[in-house]
């Protein structure tokens, strides 16, 4: 679920690094076309990855499009 309460369109805002012992490492944010616009956003897409322990944990929510929609990922 947190992935739902971080990003663009949070359901309730989060602030931090971190959930208990668990730390973001990166997020959906990094994905961008050439022109530096963000692919995550247009098709409702965000994700979250967190480092726990000696292994990694992702948090996502779906997409809302279908990828190509709107020429999102085009």
């Amino acid at each position: 679920m947190d992935s739902y309460n971080r990003g663009y369109k949070a359901s309730i805002n989060i602030s931090g690094n971190n959930i208990g012992n668990a730390s973001i490492l990166i997020d959906s944010f990094v994905l961008k076309k050439s022109d530096g616009s963000r692919v995550d956003e247009p098709v409702g897409f965000y994700a979250v990855a967190y480092s726990y322990g000696s292994g990694t944990i992702i948090s996502y929510r779906e997409a809302d499009a279908l990828c190509g929609d709107e020429g999102a990922l085009g």
